[in-house]
């Protein structure tokens, strides 16, 4: 049951570790969208995030991300 509420809300997900920086996360996407589109990264910064880790980054890596413009990650 967890597993089909956790396609809903990511309330109902497991966390797991940033794998930038280490910080217990969860995956932001439900049916309506992620939390991460709010980020105003260009599509080649996206496609390297994507290419450099597996799983989601924390919000917080994605603001700071966002605010230099992924330019020291």
């Amino acid at each position: 049951m967890r597993r089909i509420l956790a396609i809903i809300s990511p309330r109902w997900r497991k966390p797991y570790d940033c794998e930038r920086c280490g910080q217990k996360t969860v995956c932001g996407a439900t049916f309506l969208g992620c939390w991460c589109s709010e980020f105003k990264l260009s599509e080649q910064v996206r496609s390297d995030l994507r290419g450099k880790y597996a799983r989601c980054l924390c919000r917080e890596c994605m603001e700071r991300l966002s605010l230099d413009g992924a330019s020291r990650d």
